[in-house]
């Protein structure tokens, strides 16, 4: 259900771990990027809760060339934030033999991130089925919030 939520509401979904009992606004904050126009969404629909938080990292997946998306380097997502005031530090993370929500549900982690924010659904529903994904781990066993938009 939030699958589909996230795909078809004209707004970001917000999903919650089950045993999280508050939400802390002012926690640093983790961008997946990848330049894609879900991630470019997703960033401009979190604007207000990064205004609030103590810190934000842009983090990419190096080794995540995918020849589908469309390919804005980080930079342009940290020039968008700049222009509202938000300072962000742009990651890059090595790839690794663990899957690519692996990577990023680690690094927030190791930043003490209370919330991810990321582009729904990059590839095909299809293929997210049959092979897994990002966006399928961050809804199915989230680690902590994550603002999806599509």
């Amino acid at each position: 259900m939030v699958g589909e939520l996230a795909m078809k509401a004209p707004c970001p979904v917000l999903v919650i771990p089950e045993e999280l009992k508050r939400l802390d606004v002012n926690a640093p904050v983790l961008i997946a990027w990848n330049g894609s126009s879900e991630a470019c969404k997703a960033l401009r629909s979190a604007l207000p809760m990064l205004r609030t938080a103590k810190a934000t990292y842009l983090a990419s997946v190096a080794g995540d060339k995918d020849p589908d998306r469309h390919d804005l380097p980080p930079v342009e997502g940290a020039k968008y934030l700049s222009r509202y005031g938000i300072d962000a530090q742009m990651v890059e993370l090595p790839a690794s033999q663990t899957k690519t929500a692996d990577v990023l549900a680690s690094a927030a982690k190791q930043r003490e991130c209370g919330l991810m924010v990321m582009g729904a659904y990059g590839h095909s529903r299809l293929s997210e089925m049959l092979l897994g994904g990002v966006t399928r781990r961050a809804i199915t066993e989230p680690d902590l919030p994550v603002l999806l938009a599509h």
